[in-house]
């Protein structure tokens, strides 16, 4: 169990989604948790769609990008997909200049 837990699985969203909520920073340091929280709720929950709440999240490097990313491609081969919602200014910022506004779902 890691020392720093930036990830939640809450499965208490509209419609039963998956909701995923990401508290303080999403890096190189915390990348490798939430990676592995992700993809098991991807693979507990195949062909749906998961939330990642942002809300709560403080900072986003690109390797927090690049768990995002990879997420997002396993999800969809999967048959399902994911969803990122409640992103700050500044994390939108990082979404916007690297234009991954038009590859995810930004609820």
């Amino acid at each position: 169990m890691p020392a720093y837990e930036p990830l939640r699985a809450v499965a208490n969203g509209l419609n039963d989604e998956r909701r995923l909520s990401v508290v303080g920073a999403l890096d190189q340091k915390t990348a490798p948790d939430v990676r592995a929280v992700l993809h098991d709720e991807i693979a507990a929950s195949a062909g749906e769609v998961i939330v990642v709440d942002c809300a709560g999240m403080s900072f986003i490097d690109s390797t927090g990008l690049g768990v995002l990313v990879g997420a997002l491609k396993v999800a969809r081969q999967c048959g399902g997909d994911l969803r990122v919602e409640g992103l700050r200014p500044p994390a939108r910022k990082v979404f916007e200049i690297t234009r991954l506004t038009k590859v995810f779902d930004l609820g």
